[in-house]
């Protein structure tokens, strides 16, 4: 998952300080929304990116609100750890993954194969790489929607670590409106990719779709 580049469009007032500053936020911001939904990063990366802005961030992010959230992102990871269902659905979306990337290349030389082979090689190439393709996003984005509802079904104890997630991105996503605010930057230049939308403070620019299963969101 592509999760902390920094998405904006020659800001002003913006020293390279300030861009690591607001790449951590938007990392931490990403990677929290994943964990309700199991789409997970290396909780080491996340601690270290929430010690970097923790001087800037204070409460947003202070020791005992990561020892916590820290907590709720291990809960959540080790889930499908609980479920022979997750865990063959979270090997399958990860190979489907990587199959895509595979699937797409082989496209490409098959497209180029197209016009320099001869026709029933080029065909065959050409045919052979859509199906691949096709075959691997359809794997990827069934496995997917297992995942999700696994994760919806979970109630308990799995609800108060989903709450104390979102109540971090919501806060998070206040400080960044107001630390870039505070800068001069626009807002809406800064764009996140999320899972859920349930916080305010932003706008739905693009909705999941077969190849990509986030929603892109700016601040409002």
């Amino acid at each position: 998952m592509r999760i902390g580049l920094v998405r904006y469009n020659k800001v002003a007032k913006m020293g390279r300080k300030d861009k690591e500053i607001v790449d951590n936020l938007i990392f931490i911001i990403e990677a929290l929304d994943g964990y309700r939904v199991g789409r997970n990063v290396d909780p080491g990366v996340l601690e270290k990116k929430m010690n970097y802005v923790e001087p800037i961030a204070g409460k947003v992010l202070d020791r005992k609100r990561r020892k916590v959230l820290l907590s709720a992102a291990d809960y959540m990871i080790n889930l499908p750890a609980k479920s022979k269902s997750a865990r063959t659905w979270s090997g399958v979306f990860l190979i489907s993954r990587l199959l895509i990337r595979v699937t797409f290349v082989v496209f490409l030389v098959s497209v180029l194969m197209y016009f320099i082979s001869p026709p029933s090689v080029g065909n065959t190439l050409l045919i052979t790489g859509v199906v691949l393709f096709y075959m691997a996003a359809v794997m990827r984005w069934y496995s997917l929607n297992k995942l999700l509802d696994f994760y919806e079904r979970q109630s308990g104890r799995a609800d108060a670590k989903r709450m104390i997630l979102r109540k971090a991105v919501k806060d998070l996503i206040l400080f960044l409106r107001g630390y870039l605010e505070d800068l001069g930057v626009r807002k809406e230049k800064v764009k996140l990719h999320l899972y859920n939308v349930d916080y305010e403070g932003i706008v739905v620019l693009k909705r999941p779709g077969w190849l990509r299963d986030n929603y892109i969101v700016v601040l409002s």
